[in-house]
């Protein structure tokens, strides 16, 4: 799509990932290599992993991971970041895969355009036609040229501290301790909010 259109071919590689992406603290690693979208993922990275682990095979220099900018985008994201923290912490460690932040609005205002990645940025915003994206997919190659590959590109790092948080989080929300998963409902949720 516009991701593959945007970007310079001589520096940016773009891999799509499509299908579902399988919780790698649910499952077993036999399950997971048998997962089309990890398999195709561990190859396009080249470098394997675990005791196969060979940085020199790497075939990029970092790795950027863009989904949707919203509830869905970022349980894509909190999945690939335990794949990642599972597979690849090596590559965390080395500073090497990031978060490509994507814009949720555009403003058309006196033939200028402004994009807001949340909406309290956009109340920031000149006033002006607007355009929410519901998707990566409606976003054309200007919008990633002026966001994502320009030099204000919001490329955020994972650390192993944000990696740690995600698999300890799929680990208490999606694991097998049903007790620990009560207790942290029962203490986080506001019960009120559903009357």
């Amino acid at each position: 799509g516009g991701i593959v259109k945007a970007r310079n071919s001589d520096y940016t590689a773009a891999f799509p990932l499509t299908g579902k992406i399988q919780n790698v603290f649910k499952n077993t690693d036999d399950k997971l290599l048998e997962n089309q979208v990890l398999k195709n993922l561990h190859t396009a990275l080249g470098c394997g992993f675990g005791s196969d682990f060979n940085i020199k095979k790497l075939r990029y220099g970092r790795i950027v991971f863009v989904c949707d900018s919203d509830e869905d985008g970022y349980s894509i994201m909190c999945l690939l970041m335990a794949f990642m923290y599972k597979y690849y912490p090596q590559l965390i460690e080395m500073g090497k895969v990031y978060w490509g932040q994507t814009p949720l609005f555009k403003v058309l205002s006196k033939n200028k355009i402004y994009y807001a990645y949340t909406d309290s940025e956009l109340k920031t915003l000149p006033k002006g036609d607007i355009t929410r994206a519901k998707g990566i997919g409606e976003l054309e190659p200007e919008d990633f040229r002026a966001t994502l590959f320009s030099n204000e590109g919001r490329y955020i790092p994972f650390t192993m501290e944000d990696a740690k948080a995600a698999a300890d989080s799929f680990m208490l929300l999606l694991g097998e301790d049903v007790g620990a998963r009560r207790a942290y409902i029962s203490e986080n949720a506001d019960f009120d909010a559903f009357d």
